[in-house]
């Protein structure tokens, strides 16, 4: 399945779309990582890679620059999502341009680190891009 109007849905393939809104989609990136457990040589010099079976995703973004109003809507989205908010457990779909498709990875989400931009008044406060991470297990 290709491109289908949305880079992530939270809780998975039956659940919410994340807003486009909310990304820099400048910033979307997807990577299947490959652990390796060993490189070795052989005694005529070749080299040998051994990975591991099951190779993670790796989904990242970064938000716009937005309001307190507008932060606290994106958090609530993902952590409303979150099987498990102590650790962080998220299962998501994403899109994979290596593969053209969405694929589903159950996920822990990294703490993200939130900085002010700047502040319009008393009331308003506007953040920098935040990077928000999911990895999968």
């Amino acid at each position: 399945m290709a491109f289908a109007g949305y880079l992530i849905k939270l809780g998975g393939s039956d659940g919410t779309e994340l807003p486009l809104d909310y990304m820099r989609v400048e910033s979307y990136s997807a990577i299947t990582k490959h652990t390796e457990h060993s490189n070795l040589r052989s005694v005529t010099g070749y080299g040998y890679r051994l990975l591991a079976v099951h190779p993670y995703a790796q989904v990242s973004f970064q938000s716009k620059p937005m309001n307190s109003a507008a932060l606290a809507t994106l958090n609530a989205l993902i952590t409303g999502a979150m099987s498990d908010t102590t650790n962080r457990e998220i299962m998501i779909e994403y899109f994979d341009p290596e593969t053209d498709t969405y694929k589903e990875a159950n996920c822990y989400m990294p703490d993200v680190e939130f900085a002010i931009r700047t502040v319009e008044s008393q009331e308003s406060v506007i953040f920098s891009p935040a990077t928000y991470t999911f990895i999968e297990h």
